[in-house]
């Protein structure tokens, strides 16, 4: 993603990236989606890890469009197969 600049960004620029941060948990965890959503405490650490991202957007002067972690969550699973294995989770399957 290319840099953003506090005060000039567009409002969505950092919506996507924060909505998707549970790619990175399934290359982690080894999980799919749907195993990854069934986990409590994976689930309130993402919550925590993107309520602190949009808390130092905001103080850095960003505007996103999103501002709940809760909804970024849900949108970062929406439409998409429980046994989604994400492009990382694969690449380190496959040893690459």
């Amino acid at each position: 993603m290319p840099a953003v600049r506090a005060g000039r960004q567009p409002a969505q620029a950092l919506a996507l990236p924060l909505a998707r941060q549970p790619g990175a948990l399934t290359g982690i965890t080894s999980l799919t989606y749907g195993q990854l959503y069934e986990e409590p405490l994976l689930k309130a650490a993402s919550l925590a890890a993107v309520a602190e991202a949009i808390a130092v957007a905001q103080a850095a002067g960003v505007t996103l469009s999103m501002t709940d972690p809760e909804q970024a969550w849900t949108l970062a699973a929406q439409g998409l197969p429980a046994a989604l294995k994400t492009s990382m989770l694969q690449s380190l399957e496959k040893g690459s």
